[in-house]
């Protein structure tokens, strides 16, 4: 590289990091002026901000859209999972559902945070794969799947015998763990790590075929999230063992009418395993209106006094929900979700509850300034991932592994999920050094 494209990259550098520092400077004036400005004037400075930030979003959406192959890495993926499940829906609650009670300063926050790791994307090194999954790892992992598939067979059949379909993995959720072997369900719990380690070392196709069914066997039970967020994964992983492979399969893959045939192949899942009655072209619009969820609860919460709503969510639940996350539920079964959907709905106990997010756990923290609050942490945990994934030491590469799914999961989660996710896999981290060779020469 010569020193006029060093000199271009500098200065490109500079300018974002200027934009980003505005963009954050411009936030903290904003939460001044909701206790000293005027509420005309108040109000005519958000809407011309939120105006700004929706139309820097989709700008920024569309650019990194048409240029995803050039800047694919794991930041740029967790950008695009973040505009569909928290950017858009903030641009959709804030200009067409009419945010109020302070809950148009968290829909701002979410566009914000959107374009902010987006503006942060930049293309990432993957060092490339030179090691491969030994026998070790086949053995271990032939074991892992078949409890895996069987634990799915016990949950097909629980659900199918129910009467309740998808509901009652959550109505009758203690029947149904005590219908599955104790020892199966502990092992099947390392299935995630070891499917997704497949593809981050060197292995032949038969295993990455086999991991493949594997991260995508909930979808036999109507569970979509997992494999929505563990076929990222995929992508992302892969970039360290075959990144010209994957590259072109991502270019194909991420086309528009893929992505409208994943969108409806999703839905179809959703369709059956709800049983509703309506035809599948209005459900579609039922889909579309409940992307924005996850984001849409907290609206409740900010309409309620203080006493009635935050005062009841307690901090010290959001670290301590690590323990029933991760299979520990005897230690503190407490957690934000419940608390949350409690506030919300009254009674959760047909099955239906809200999940927790990122945002709102964030919200938790720290009200006023949860947009750098939850900023920090998934710019730390970007970071976190990516070093793991670049180390040289196979034990930091399976503690991303592990970390991963959860950190995707934890925009509509809770923002302890990697961590939770660490522990549940916290056997193979262990022995992670026992588990991977040198890729042989021959």
């Amino acid at each position: 590289m010569n020193e006029k494209s060093l000199t271009n990259n500098h200065f490109k550098i500079s300018v974002r990091s200027a934009f980003i520092y505005f963009l954050l400077t411009f936030s903290l004036l904003l939460i001044f002026l909701t206790v000293s400005a005027s509420p005309s004037f108040y109000e005519i400075v958000e809407d011309i901000f939120a105006t700004f930030c929706a139309v820097f979003l989709f700008g920024e959406m569309l650019y990194f859209y048409m240029h995803r192959v050039k800047y694919i890495s794991l930041q740029l993926m967790f950008a695009f999972v973040f505009s569909l499940i928290i950017g858009i829906p903030s641009f959709y609650l804030y200009f067409f559902k009419k945010a109020s009670n302070g809950f148009e300063l968290a829909c701002i926050w979410g566009m914000l945070i959107n374009i902010i790791l987006y503006l942060t994307a930049i293309k990432s090194v993957h060092r490339q794969q030179i090691k491969t999954i030994n026998g070790l790892f086949k053995v271990i992992f032939l074991i892992v799947g078949a409890c895996q598939l069987i634990k799915i067979i016990f949950y097909l059949r629980f659900i199918l015998s129910s009467g309740l379909g998808h509901l009652a993995i959550y109505t009758d959720s203690e029947e149904l763990l005590a219908s599955i072997p104790f020892l199966i369900r502990a092992i099947s719990g390392f299935s995630s790590i070891m499917a997704l380690a497949v593809f981050y070392y060197k292995s032949s196709k038969k295993y990455k075929v086999f991991a493949f069914i594997l991260l995508a066997s909930d979808l036999i039970i109507g569970i979509r999230n997992k494999f929505f967020f563990a076929f990222i994964c995929i992508i992302i992983l892969s970039l360290y063992s075959n990144r010209k492979k994957i590259t072109a399969i991502f270019a194909r893959i991420s086309k528009l009418q893929y992505l409208l045939i994943g969108f409806v192949g999703f839905s179809i899942i959703s369709y059956l395993r709800e049983g509703y009655e309506i035809n599948f072209i209005s459900y579609l619009g039922i889909v579309l209106d409940s992307l924005s969820s996850t984001l849409a609860g907290l609206q409740n919460i900010y309409s309620l006094p203080d006493e009635n709503g935050w005062a009841l969510l307690n901090p010290n639940t959001i670290i301590s929900q690590v323990f029933p996350l991760s299979g520990f539920g005897f230690i503190s079964d407490a957690q934000i979700a419940h608390e949350y959907s409690t506030i919300v709905l009254g009674n959760v106990d047909n099955g239906i509850a809200l999940s927790s997010s990122g945002l709102l756990e964030a919200s938790i923290i720290s009200l006023h300034f949860s947009l750098f609050v939850y900023l920090a942490y998934l710019l730390i945990m970007i970071s976190i991932i990516q070093r793991g994934l670049n180390s040289n030491y196979a034990i930091f590469n399976f503690f991303a592994l592990a970390m991963m799914t959860g950190f995707f999961y934890s925009v509509r989660g809770e923002l302890i999920l990697p961590f939770a996710y660490v522990l549940k896999s916290l056997p193979i981290i262990l022995i992670a050094n026992l588990l991977i060779q040198l890729k042989s020469r021959n």
